[in-house]
C-alpha cells in the first residue's frame, strides 16, 4: 500500500495485460539497469512480480523493442546488459533513419496531414510544392517524429486549404541569404554511377511531376495533357513517387470528388 497512487487495490500491468499477445518496448537502450534485471527474467523464465506482492505471476508474450542507440556500442561501454541484449536481438530490423530514405516524406507528410486534420476537425490542406521540397531538404534529426510535428504545427498554421513555406518552422526555411538550390537535386558521387543516376533522374521526375500537378490544381488528365505524357504512364510515375494528386485540388473539389465515390 502507497508504492504508487491507488496501491490500495491490485492492478494488471503491462506484461500481465500482454499475456498470450505483443508488448511493444520503445527507447529501450534507455531503460535502468535495474529494470533491465527484470525485463531478462520475464525473457527468460517468463515469470515476474507485481509491485509489493511476493507472489510468482507467469506471461507468454511476444516482445518488440525499438532504440535509436547502437545497443552493441552501449554494452561494450557497460551501458546495457549483454545476456539482455543479446535475448533480445532474435530477429533484427534495421530501419534508416528517415534522411536516408527522402523518397518516403511525400507519403508520411501526406498521411500526417489527413491524420492532424481528422483530429483537428478541419479540411485536410493540399501540400505545395515549395513547401515539399522544403521537407525533402531537411535532414530530420528527430526522425518521423519530428515530421510529424512539423505536419501538425503546419495545420494549425494554415487557414487558407494549402501548406506553404511560411507555414513551417523557421529551421526548415532557407535564409534570405542562403543559395535557393535543390539539396536533393545534387548527385550523391559516394555510390555507384548508375545509381546515381536512377536517384537524380528520380528527383527530376518527381520534381517535374508535382510542379505540373500543382499547375493543373491536381488534375491528372490535363496534366498529362499539357506535358506530353501518356496519362497511364503518368499515373504509374505517380504510384512510384507516391504523389498524391489530391494534395493540390481545391479543398471544395475533394469533398466534391468524396461525395461522388460515397
Amino acid at each position: 500500500r502507497g508504492a504508487f497512487t491507488g496501491a490500495d487495490q491490485a492492478k494488471p500491468g503491462f506484461f500481465e495485460i500482454a499475456n498470450g499477445g505483443t508488448i511493444f518496448l520503445d527507447e529501450i537502450g534507455d531503460v535502468s539497469t535495474t529494470f533491465q534485471l527484470k525485463l531478462l527474467r520475464v525473457l527468460q523464465q517468463g515469470e515476474y512480480n507485481r509491485v509489493g506482492d511476493t507472489r510468482v505471476y507467469r506471461t507468454d508474450v511476444r516482445v518488440l523493442a525499438a532504440t535509436n542507440q547502437n545497443l552493441s556500442d552501449a554494452v561494450r561501454a557497460g551501458r546495457f546488459r549483454a545476456d539482455l541484449y543479446y535475448r533480445l536481438n532474435v530477429v533484427h530490423l534495421h530501419l534508416p533513419p528517415l534522411r536516408e530514405r527522402k523518397d518516403d516524406i511525400p507519403a508520411l507528410a501526406h498521411f500526417f496531414l489527413q491524420k492532424c486534420s481528422q483530429r483537428l476537425n478541419r479540411p485536410a490542406p493540399r501540400l505545395s510544392p515549395q513547401a515539399l521540397q522544403l521537407l525533402e531538404r531537411h535532414d530530420w534529426p528527430g526522425n518521423v517524429r519530428e515530421l510529424q510535428n512539423v505536419i501538425e504545427r503546419a495545420v494549425i498554421m494554415c487557414d487558407d486549404g494549402e501548406v506553404r513555406p511560411e507555414h513551417l518552422p523557421d529551421e526548415l526555411r532557407p535564409s534570405p541569404e542562403s543559395p535557393q538550390e535543390p539539396s536533393s537535386w545534387k548527385p550523391d558521387f559516394n555510390v555507384p554511377f548508375k545509381v546515381a543516376k536512377e536517384r537524380f533522374l528520380g528527383d527530376f521526375e518527381r520534381q517535374y511531376i508535382l510542379h505540373h500537378l500543382s499547375l493543373n490544381r491536381g488534375n491528372v488528365a490535363r496534366t498529362a495533357r499539357s506535358t506530353g505524357m501518356f496519362e497511364g504512364h503518368l499515373y504509374q510515375k505517380m504510384k512510384r513517387y507516391h504523389i498524391n494528386p489530391d494534395q493540390f485540388r481545391p479543398p471544395r473539389a475533394n469533398a466534391h470528388r468524396a461525395a461522388k465515390l460515397a
